[in-house]
């Protein structure tokens, strides 16, 4: 897990995982996928990761 975010009773999350393209970065909201990306570079998969953090901080999740 790269990161975890509550408002309220939700919870949101980012994970990584391996795929066939070099690794992927999953955005869950309550446990059900939202959206994911794929890339071949590590250091992008992080990038996404911190700016969909970024996005649900401004929005009040902490």
């Amino acid at each position: 897990m790269v990161w975890t975010l509550h408002k309220g009773h939700r919870m949101a999350s980012c994970h990584l995982w391996t795929h066939p393209l070099g690794g992927g970065v999953r955005l869950e909201v309550d446990d059900e996928w939202v959206r994911g990306e794929t890339h071949r570079e590590g250091l992008k998969l992080l990038e996404v990761a911190l700016s969909w953090q970024k996005s649900f901080a401004s929005k009040g999740w902490a």
